[in-house]
Order: C-alpha cells, then sequence, then structure tokens
C-alpha cells in the first residue's frame, strides 16, 4: 500500500455493474479460438520457450471449453477497477483472445 492511499470501502463500490458482468455469459468463437497465435517471429530468443508453453496451455484450455457456455468471475482491485480472473481465456487480453470469445 502507498502512503496516503485509503481503501474503498465497499460502500464507494459500484456492486450492481459487477453483478452484470458477472452475469454475462460467454461461448468460443471455435473459428478464431482454433487458430495458432504463436508466432516465433514476434518475441526475443529468450521468450520463445515461456510462449510456446503459454500457447499449449492456452490451445488445452480451448479444447475443454470449446463446446461449453461460461461467465468470468469479475473482481475489483484496490483502486476500484474491475478485472475479470482467467488467464488463457480473457475479454481484456490480446486481439485474438477477445476474438475467441462471443457474447450469448
Amino acid at each position: 500500500m502507498t502512503k496516503g492511499h485509503k481503501p474503498l470501502r465497499r460502500k464507494e463500490l459500484c456492486l450492481d455493474v459487477l453483478e452484470k458482468l458477472n452475469d454475462t455469459w460467454f461461448a468460443l468463437n471455435i473459428n478464431i479460438a482454433i487458430k495458432d497465435e504463436y508466432n516465433p517471429k514476434l518475441y526475443l530468443p529468450s521468450q520463445l520457450q515461456q510462449e510456446a508453453t503459454h500457447n499449449k496451455e492456452t490451445q488445452r484450455v480451448v479444447n475443454k471449453m470449446k463446446d461449453k457456455e461460461f461467465t468470468f468471475e469479475w473482481v475489483f482491485c484496490h483502486r476500484g477497477r474491475m478485472y475479470p480472473k482467467g488467464y488463457h481465456l480473457n475479454p481484456q487480453g490480446t486481439k485474438h483472445k477477445k476474438a475467441m470469445l462471443k457474447l450469448i
């Protein structure tokens, strides 16, 4: 916590927006989700292994979720910003990850 920072009180949070986001359903846009986002030319040699591993994990999650409808759990950070939980699928991710999702 930084000096002078006051944590938000519960009454200051906009819970109705959080509840609406938590109740938003998604599915995978499978035509985009099955495409491989990994391009070795975009990464430094030291990043290649990590990015390849991340891409494999993302494809594993896509295969698991391809026939399912799902929601994201949204949370507030200490500054009052809202973020969805989830790493491999995320509506605030890269362009490719955003395109993988469709609203239901």
